[in-house]
Order: structure tokens, then sequence, then C-alpha cells
């Protein structure tokens, strides 16, 4: 009587957590690889501008190209 009380008792465990894992796998995984696609983007986004930061901190914060002068030698 209690093995079949074990068994009856695994038996539901199982069943709830192959319930858990096919929700996990029909929309689960679909929203963590949306959710890393978006990361991506905005990693790459920031990477572009710390690019544009280090390359003219200047045209970076003033949003504005500096004119340049040339000096006749």
């Amino acid at each position: 009587a209690e093995f079949r009380t074990v068994a009856v008792n695994a038996d539901g465990a199982v069943t709830d957590v192959r319930d858990a894992i096919n929700r996990v796998s029909n929309s689960g995984l679909t929203d963590i690889e949306e959710t890393l696609d978006g990361i991506r983007a905005s990693v790459d986004s920031l990477e572009n501008i710390l690019e544009d930061l280090e390359r003219s901190p200047r045209t970076f914060i003033s949003g504005q190209e500096v004119e340049t002068m040339e000096i006749p030698q």
C-alpha cells in the first residue's frame, strides 16, 4: 500500500513537471529568444555610442561637427 502511495505521488509529480516543461518549451523559449534579441540590439547600440564618443568626444557631446581652420605656414 505504501509503495502504491509513493508511485501515485511520483506520477503526480512527473505530470506536474511535464506540464511545466511543456509551458516553458512552448512559449517560454520564444520569450527568452526575443528578450535575448533585444539585449543584443541594445548592446550593439551602446557599442556604437561608445565608438562615437571615443572617436570625437566634443562632437558627441555638442552634436555638431567641429569646424577646423587651417593656418597657413
